[in-house]
């Protein structure tokens, strides 16, 4: 029965291994390798032969790793590396600047109409989205990129692209006819500067 739980777990360990990985936590997805070689059980008879054999070599008194103790071993450190995994840089709060305007949230999302409704806080804070989006997708070319180390370094960038926004939407949708998004019209202008 201890053999199948073992199995059992180290085939969870695997899984979990691939997906610390895969989300960048590199330590927790190491500490899931090791919980590997004391779930599963050839693993662990291969850990106890060689610990065995080292041990005889140094004259030291060998004591095996029972398949007990190597169950309750590797669910310790499966649960090391959740604790571990779960600082992900996915779940990440951001504090926002002084001169962020929290209700600029959802204008990105809305129509050049709106943009002329905003105020000069909502449009520079909504143009701040758009480049943090676009910046943590790792999507802005180096020469803008390498400028940002903190969402504070942002404004300038993002007070640019409003004031080119302001300039895309003038006379939109009363004189053109045409109602944009604010978000393609946004990140058109980054591709057109060379942004990203």
């Amino acid at each position: 029965m201890l053999k199948i739980i073992g199995w059992v777990l180290g085939i969870v360990a695997i899984g979990f291994v691939g997906m610390y990985f895969d989300k960048g936590e590199f330590l927790a997805g190491l500490v899931c390798a090791l919980a590997i070689g004391f779930l599963i059980p050839p693993l662990l008879n291969k850990i106890n032969k060689n610990s065995k054999e080292s041990a005889e070599k140094k004259g030291k008194e060998y004591k095996e790793l029972t398949p007990k103790s190597s169950i309750i071993g590797g669910v310790v450190l499966l649960i090391i590396a959740a604790i571990m995994g779960n600082g992900s840089s996915n779940n990440e709060q951001v504090v926002l600047p002084s001169w962020y305007d929290s209700s600029a949230t959802e204008l990105v999302s809305k129509k050049a109409s709106d943009w002329h409704k905003a105020t000069d806080s909502q449009k520079l804070s909504a143009s701040a989205d758009v480049i943090y989006a676009v910046w943590k997708d790792g999507k802005l070319k180096p020469k803008i990129s390498n400028k940002i180390k903190s969402v504070d370094d942002i404004k300038p960038f993002a007070n640019g692209l409003a004031k080119e926004l302001d300039k895309a939407f003038d006379g939109s949708p009363s004189e053109t006819g045409a109602n944009p998004d604010i978000k393609e019209g946004a990140v058109t202008l980054l591709v057109l500067n060379g942004w990203i």
